[in-house]
């Protein structure tokens, strides 16, 4: 989130000091920046505050797919525009007036990453024998990793396990990937956030 609002700030303060938004006569940008903690119950609070205490005409965010999945039901109820980054194939499947994604879903990443993967085994003449799958129980993480299963499909790869877990829940990874080695496993499609994608890797 820190790293969004800090880009957002930079837009505002060129927008502002470049003569704001010509089309509305010159009108300046005014930013609220509001922190819901990655907490989805809180975001749907922070973005009702937002447009109704600080009379918000859009809402950027929230920076986590869960989150957003909250925001954007609150976005909706008051019929305000919120421009989202989050990648949760479900945000853009519910029929919702207000919300805008302003990037891919996770499902394509995950259809990438198992594209690329294929022209690898290709290029190298060395398949996967064996692959599996690690992902957080998020939203946009159980999004990537159902796109990576249904890819798996097409690719005749022999399939091993798809391992779950509560995001930050586990403090070693080692067993699970000593596990996964010990059965076969030469190939492994994550789907995490960074801090655990970090202990993995």
């Amino acid at each position: 989130g820190v790293p969004v609002a800090d880009a957002v700030k930079l837009c505002v303060d060129q927008i502002n000091s470049s003569g704001g938004i010509k089309s509305k006569g010159g009108a300046q940008i005014e930013l609220t920046i509001a922190d819901h903690q990655s907490n989805p119950q809180m975001a749907g609070t922070q973005v009702e505050r937002v447009i109704q205490v600080n009379n918000a005409l859009a809402v950027m965010g929230n920076a986590t797919s869960g989150a957003t999945v909250v925001g954007s039901a609150a976005a909706e109820k008051n019929k305000t525009a919120l421009l989202s980054t989050d990648a949760a194939d479900t945000l853009t499947t519910k029929g919702l007036k207000y919300y805008f994604r302003l990037g891919p879903k996770a499902g394509a990443f995950a259809v990438t990453a198992v594209e690329f993967a294929s022209a690898t085994a290709k290029s190298t003449g060395m398949a996967p024998k064996k692959v599996a799958t690690i992902a957080d129980d998020s939203t946009f993480s159980q999004d990537a990793i159902n796109g990576v299963l249904k890819s798996l499909k097409s690719t005749g790869w022999a399939f091993q396990e798809n391992v779950s877990f509560a995001p930050g829940s586990v403090s070693d990874f080692a067993p699970i990937l000593q596990r996964l080695k010990l059965a076969g496993v030469d190939t492994i499609f994550q789907a995490t956030f960074a801090p655990d994608g970090i202990q993995i890797l």
